[in-house]
């Protein structure tokens, strides 16, 4: 081609290129990458992919180009027979008429581009680019072929490193004139920049006739040169060696380029390149010479063979299968690199030797993993991963955090002495990384991993990658892993695969901590980068993302701390290479914090912490919390306290502290007292013991035994560390000494080594003062030391049953009993405090087990009065005899019917009234007591509670023990708060634990706030509000009846009870308007309450369900919902919240049960709620039985979990174990009696009643799960709402014990119905003002119509499943659509005529209406008739004054759309109440509108 090309002249433009080349080849313009005089350079799409195309447009003379041709035929047909090429010819042509078109693939990346790309190369990937362009240029110098313009340009470069040598110029002139530019700018400078690679000697003289031909043959030492430029500017950052004058005055002697040379600082480097310029051509080597001779000086000995096979072998794999034989041999490659290391480098005494491996032997090693098997080989991937990563690191094998502080038990002393209260800091979170983990060649398999991890379509190879990656990680460099890896682990955070998620996550949180040194701009990398990267993971779909996070939250803080302290480090000394890694690391802890007195430096660090707050919150907090998440994040509470400091730790830590104690799950609250420790050291003395011991105290009487264990070894640290003052340590003493008699052995050793080094820290005088009078009483004699575990453990008498364990656990918290052990430690006479404390413990432990004792003797008054004196003998001795002995009797309690309490106490009568447990003992009902005499469906309670009669203080455990908690009784609040306060300190207190009775434990866990000076007047509001309710308080003359007894008991099962407790007895609602909340849309069908009446919730057909804060209601004058849960388009029909909880349960239209909790914060005193987190835990069960209808708690002592009893639309009846998400059992109704529109249980679990969509209510016993007896309502109409009846003290035991309910159904009425028998008792109706005829007093004179259960075949279906109803559904009649039952048999109820009424079941006449339309010209003068015949009560609402004119239900609504007192203006669908200051009435109606009442 020569100079008659050089003439040519301009062409056309670039749109024309592919004008010419025939459509055969179906390429598309994309871009021009170059505008060369010679050529033009164009990327195009074609079918295959993309391509580049060099044209040369032909113009003037015609020039034949077969010669041309031929030299690219020939270079093709060569290197075509090579293995594993670095050479890519050209692989199509095509000539034209008007152009030449040369095709070739298209590569990414070019070396020039490449230089200027971040990642920046690195020095051994430069040593590994530079190796291969040698080997390229020794494949052609080989086949007899040269370049002829080797430069950046056309050295291809792949992702994973793979070097190609392209566009071979076997078309351009090799001389060219020596002092005419022009054929140098026409062929050889494509970017215009003069830059030079061409040999001296292809410059020729051109004065006279050339001696040279133009066309002459290229010779290799041309090309050598032109490699020792290119590879001069790749080890220069991209700065050419020559332009073309400095080239010439180099060719004329007149520039030395060894001075530029001198920047590169590797001298094998920059002799190799001064040898491969030298001008003489003949003293150059050859390609080949150059590869064997620097062997080890430039080239590591493992390029080749064993790096170049290597990569020979992954070449043609796919991404998946590089991965996978990667990590097969991955050990192997390491071990390869790192030989050529000296001892002192890689850690040993003296230099790893081993066989020197050849290409045969990589390929056979390659080969052992490869595609034989590859099922097998990816199992073995799947299998053998904690291999790869745990061998090549012990410090990652020995240490969770190995590059970062591990706070254990035994640094936390030093750690504390390094506190800086000004920065609130504990010094530098960093520790030194050892240099002989360092080892170059690992980037390459980084860079490799990370060119291929995009396209792996296996989840766990992709996992297996990220992993590679992190081992990678753990020999490269600081650049290279925030450069390099980090981009691609960050990248997969985000990957569909949860196990890649999780990988990458403890990835990024392995890689950050291993930086010691980055450049000022990578300074913000965590809030401006790694932090909005992970913003998503806390709401994860995916559990284990989010525990994986959890996990490793610590470390992210930290290793985020300590990147702030090395920015703040960089910005004082100015310059980044004045700090290298080792000065970071051995800076002392003590000056490090010097930094952080900046403002600036105090902001970011507030900033900081503020943003990890806020994820920890999400984490424990959020609404995807779950109790494995929780228990992740405690296992590293400590490192977070020590990243928060101090003063942090104290403002957020401790407040979210309770959201771990909410939870249920027994392994969370196990591992939150075995870290809370930690939290104990950060907080400081005054923190520990204002909210940690309430918390610690409450884990003592908690049902896990790992729990107790876990916070008696965290009290023992605490004392081991002198941390509890004397009067906090005396505290926790009198709270654990119970559990001496614990019947773990595991528990009691615990217990002994508190005592024990409470001891040592006490003391000997103070341990025998104060310790020993406490558990002298449960040891067989007392110790030579109480400060030795071993003889403490010798002393202990046998232990006892935990029932027995509780109670007098619970004894000792009473606050007289705690009175008097304080009045008797501080008391003035010393030598009597042993025998005081005895006799203390005798009565007590009397009291305990009396009834054990008296179910375990005859029935004789002999033996009485045998244990009588036995407990009263004044020998201390006989005492000692008596306590063995009562702690010895087995537990297997019978009841006796002749059996009376024995009442030393005088005021355990009142005690036992509290807990309401006093009247089977001395109300003589023997049919609680003898089994053979227990009626089917009494309220009796179980037996096992009545013969364990409860001490003062047990409140709360006998509430659970009748499956309910004593917060679900209203006028059981201040006592049973009061009880539970088990410390004198004046802070608030967390009820947690599970207080049980038998094999029935509940669990609830609630903070309690409580001034220590209301305890007194709790207790006597308590006893003043059971003398109301006509609870004598005599000790010996009490008379309580079953009806009292029972009441606290009745809760359980009844539907609206359930949800809303049983109000005070005499309450009556004066019917003033407090609220009026107008958020819901549509009806609100249910409300329920906490048991502890802070909120309070609403279900409606609106699709929601709302959370109110109950607490605001007589404050705010805007009250709004503080929660809204949506039912996904469905209707709520009915709610209950589960008791001693803020779990709520939704039955939905759709069939689905929605259950969820209530996230909230309280803070201060009174329990005050101050914040409503969210809603959490959701769950969901889809019955498939049509709508949900009726929905109640039930809980029975034989049950141990919260139970839900539902009916369904399909005549389904279930009974849902909330904590398995399993149905305990299943009913089924009879289909043509309709379904069950209402349920209501018995206090004692053993029946309940169902009341049918057509009116037939059904007894059922729960033991044999059978029905028992049927009748038909007077009326075939829906049975509305049913509930109990809690008769008055003044009714008959024999009375009380029948199975009595309020039914609400029919037109305008409620009956109370005996469901033993099926008799109605009493008929409560309304004033009918638009249909006067009533229903007539006849039907309800005759029998109940006894429903047949055996189905009569002969019925015709049509009237058997009343098919009519299909055409047109029957109308509801107009009537009672609430209830809400009071004590002593009174009730309110609500209905279609708006109005709220209060029924007196003593004195009907009493009866009035609380609420509802004032009618104009009538006014609310109704009056009560009261009329009985054959033995059915009637009493009838009527007005003292006729009306003028019929009265219409138009006219009702419009009397209500103008009443003053804001009545309601729909029907009244639901009642309930909470009690606060005073006790309010709330109610729901059709229209959405909720209203509060007082």
């Amino acid at each position: 081609m020569g100079n008659k090309i050089a003439r040519t002249t301009q062409v056309s433009a670039t749109e024309y290129y592919l004008h010419d080349l025939p459509s055969s080849y179906n390429l598309v313009l994309k871009e021009v990458l170059g505008r060369g005089r010679f050529l033009k350079s164009i990327q195009c799409k074609h079918d295959e992919g993309l391509v580049v195309v060099k044209v040369y447009f032909k113009r003037g003379d015609s020039i034949d180009l077969r010669e041309y041709e031929r030299r690219l035929v020939k270079i093709k047909d060569v290197f075509l027979s090579l293995e594993h090429p670095h050479v890519w010819p050209f692989q199509f042509w095509q000539e034209t008429d008007k152009a030449a078109y040369l095709v070739r693939q298209y590569f990414y990346s070019n070396l020039h581009d490449r230089l200027s790309t971040r990642p920046f190369l690195s020095l051994v990937e430069k040593k590994w680019l530079a190796f291969q362009l040698l080997l390229a240029v020794k494949q052609c110098h080989e086949k007899d072929i040269c370049h002829g313009d080797i430069k950046c340009e056309n050295v291809l470069l792949t992702s994973w490193n793979w070097l190609y040598l392209a566009d071979f110029a076997s078309f351009k002139p090799t001389y060219i004139p020596y002092d005419d530019p022009s054929d140098f700018s026409f062929f050889f400078d494509t970017r215009g920049q003069r830059l030079c690679y061409l040999a001296p000697e292809r410059f020729y003289e051109h004065g006279g006739e050339t001696q040279v031909a133009q066309d002459a043959p290229l010779k290799p030492s041309m090309d050598i040169f032109a490699v020792g430029c290119v590879i001069a500017e790749l080890f220069l950052e991209g700065q050419p060696l020559f332009e073309l004058a400095q080239l010439l005055a180099y060719r004329r002697g007149q520039h030395d380029p060894s001075q530029h040379l001198e920047k590169i600082p590797d001298p094998g480097i920059r002799k190799m390149i001064l040898h491969m310029i030298q001008l003489e051509p003949e003293a150059r080597l050859s390609a080949e010479d150059y590869l064997q001779n620097y062997v080890g000086v430039v080239f590591p000995n493992y390029f080749s063979p064993f790096l170049h096979t290597l990569y020979c072998c992954w070449n043609p794999l796919p991404s998946d299968m590089r991965v996978a034989t990667c990590q097969g041999i991955f050990q192997e490659i390491l071990k390869k690199m790192m030989e050529n290391k000296s001892g002192d480098e890689i850690g040993v005494d003296s230099p790893v030797t081993s066989n020197p491996m050849n290409a045969s032997t990589v390929q056979e090693t390659f080969a052992n993993h490869k595609l034989n098997s590859s099922k097998d080989l990816i199992r073995n991937t799947v299998n053998s991963k904690d291999e790869i990563f745990y061998s090549i690191s012990d410090a990652l094998k020995k240490n969770r955090h190995p590059f970062l502080k591990k706070i254990t038990m035994d640094d936390l002393g030093t750690l504390m002495s390094l506190y800086d209260s000004r920065s609130d800091t504990y010094g530098t979170p960093f520790l030194p990384v050892e240099g002989n983990m360092r080892c170059e060649g690992m980037v390459l398999i980084a860079s490799m991993l990370c060119s291929c991890i995009r396209n792996i379509k296996l989840p766990h190879l992709r996992r297996e990658a990220i992993l590679l990656l992190r081992s990678c990680s753990l020999y490269i460099d600081d650049d290279d892993r925030l450069q390099r890896v980090l981009p691609y682990v960050v990248a997969l955070l985000s990957d569909p695969t949860a196990i890649v998620r999780c990988a990458a996550m403890e990835t990024l949180c392995d890689i950050l901590p291993l930086v010691r040194d980055f450049p000022p701009s990578d300074a913000k990398i965590f809030p401006e980068y790694i932090f909005p990267m992970l913003s998503m993971l806390p709401e994860d779909t995916e559990e284990s993302v989010r525990i994986c996070y959890a996990s490793n939250i610590a470390k992210l803080a930290l290793t985020a701390y300590g990147f702030l302290i090395h920015s703040f480090q960089l910005s004082d000394v100015g310059v980044l290479n004045e700090l290298n890694s080792q000065q970071i690391s051995t800076t002392p802890a003590s000056e490090t914090p010097s930094h952080l007195q900046k403002a600036n430096g105090n902001a970011q660090l507030q900033q900081l912490r503020k943003t990890i707050a806020e994820v920890v919150q999400e984490l424990v907090m959020g609404p995807k919390q779950t109790p494995n998440v929780r228990r992740a994040l405690l296992q590293d509470i400590g490192e977070l306290c020590f990243f928060f400091g101090q003063r942090q730790s104290n403002d957020f830590l401790l407040p979210i502290l309770p959201a771990f104690l909410n939870d249920r799950d027994e392994q969370l609250r196990s591992v939150f007292f075995e870290k809370i420790v930690y939290v104990c050291f950060f907080v400081g003395q005054r923190s520990v013991e204002e909210y940690l011991l309430p918390y610690i105290d409450q884990a003592l009487s908690d049902q896990t035994e790992a729990v107790i264990v876990n916070a008696l070894e965290c009290l023992s640290t605490l004392c081991k560390s002198s941390f509890l003052r004397k009067r906090a340590l005396l505290q926790m003493i009198e709270c654990v000494y119970p559990l001496l008699c614990y019947p773990s052995q595991w528990v009691r050793r615990a217990v002994v080594t508190f005592i024990a080094a409470s001891s040592e820290c006490l003391g000997a005088v103070d341990s025998y003062a104060f310790i020993a009078p406490v558990i002298r009483s449960y040891l067989s004699r007392l110790p030579a030391s109480i400060a030795s575990e071993e003889g403490l453990l010798s002393c202990l008498k046998p232990p006892v049953t935990r029932e027995v364990v509780y109670r007098i656990f619970e004894k000792t918290r009473n606050p007289e009993f705690m009175a008097k052990q304080r009045k008797m430690w501080y008391s003035s006479s010393p030598q009597s405090k042993d025998w005081e404390s005895v006799d203390l413990f005798d009565k007590d432990a009397g009291e305990l087990n009396s009834v054990e004792c008296r179910a375990e003797q005859k029935q004789s008054v002999e033996g009485k009065k045998q244990i009588k004196s036995a407990s009263k003998q004044p020998e201390v001795q006989g005492k000692y005899a008596e306590k063995d002995a009562k702690l010895r009797i087995p537990r297997n309690p019978r009841p006796n019917a002749s059996n009376t309490v024995e009442l030393r106490d005088p005021v355990y009568p009142e005690k036992l009234q509290f807990s309401g447990f006093m009247a089977p003992y001395v109300s003589g009902a023997n049919s609680f007591i003898e089994p053979e005499n227990i009626p089917l469906y009494s309220f009796s309670m179980d037996k096992r509670a009545a013969t364990n009669p409860p001490v003062a203080s047990e409140s709360s455990l006998q509430m659970n023990s009748l499956g309910m908690g004593s917060l679900s009784v209203p006028w059981m609040d201040s006592m049973s708060k009061s009880f539970n306060l088990a410390s004198s300190v004046p802070v608030p207190k967390l009820i947690s634990g599970s207080f049980h009775v038998g094999t029935n434990p509940k669990q609830f866990y609630r903070v309690v706030h409580e001034p220590e000076s209301r305890e007194n007047d709790q207790i006597s509001s308590a006893i003043s509000k059971f003398q109301d309710l006509g609870v004598s308080s005599s000790s010996k003359s009490a008379s309580v009846t079953s009806e009292d007894a029972s009441s606290p008991a009745d809760l359980v099962g009844e539907p609206s009870l359930s949800r809303t407790s049983v109000p005070d007895s005499g309450w009556k609602p004066r019917g003033v308007l407090v609220a009026h909340l107008q958020e819901h849309r549509s009806a609100v069908n249910d409300i329920a309450t906490s048991s502890d009446h802070s909120f309070f919730v609403s279900a409606s057909d609106d699709s929601t369900v709302k959370v109110w804060d109950s607490r605001k209601l007589e404050k705010d004058i805007s009250f709004r919902s503080r929660l809204t849960y949506h039912l996904e388009g469905s209707r709520g029909m009915c709610t209950t919240m589960l008791r001693n909880s803020t779990q709520v349960v939704v039955g939905a239209s759709d069939g689905v049960i929605h259950m969820f909790s209530i996230d909230h914060i309280s803070r201060g005193l009174g329990n005050v709620v101050e914040k409503y987190s969210g809603i959490v835990d959701i769950k969901k069960k889809d019955v498939k039985e049509g709508a949900l209808v009726s929905l109640l708690n039930y809980t029975a002592d034989s049950l141990s979990g919260p139970m839900v009893m539902y009916s369904t639309q399909n005549c389904g009846i279930h009974l849902w174990d909330t904590r398995s998400d399993l149905d305990a059992w299943t009913l089924k109704a009879n289909p043509e009696e309709g379904y069950v529109s209402s349920l209501v249980t018995s206090p004692c679990g053993n029946w309940f009643v169902s009341g049918s969509s057509r009116g037939v209510l059904t007894l059922w016993d729960l033991r044999f799960r059978v029905p028992v007896n049927s009748w038909q309502y007077p009326i075939i109409c829906p049975i509305e709402k049913m509930c109990l009846c809690f008769l008055p003290p003044s009714v008959s035991v024999s009375t009380t014990m029948k199975p009595l309910i309020y039914v609400a159904a029919g037109c305008n009425e409620v009956s109370l119905w005996n469901a033993e028998g099926g008799s109605c008792h009493q008929v409560l109706r309304v004033a009918n003002y638009e249909n006067e005829t009533d229903v007539s007093e006849f039907q309800w004179k005759l029998p109940s119509n006894k429903v047949n259960p055996k189905p009569n075949h002969r019925q015709n279906m049509s009237s058997k499943y009343r098919i009519e109803e299909l055409n047109e559904p029957p109308p509801r009649l107009p009537g009672i659509r609430s209830l809400l039952p009071l004590p002593g048999g009174d009730l309110l109820t609500g209905g279609t005529d708006l109005k709220i009424r209060r029924w007196d079941y003593s004195s009907p006449e009493r009866s009035y209406c609380i609420c509802g339309p004032s009618l104009k010209g009538v006014g609310n003068d109704d009056f009560y008739e009261l009329k009985t015949n054959t033995g059915v009560q009637f009493v009838q609402e009527t007005k003292r004054r006729p009306l003028a004119t019929k009265l219409t239900a138009k006219a009702v609504l419009a009397a209500a759309a103008t009443d003053t007192a804001g009545c309601h203006r729909d029907s009244v669908q639901s009642l309930a109440s909470v009690k606060l200051n005073q006790r309010l009435l709330i109610s729901s109606s059709r229209d959405g509108a909720i209203k509060v009442w007082k």
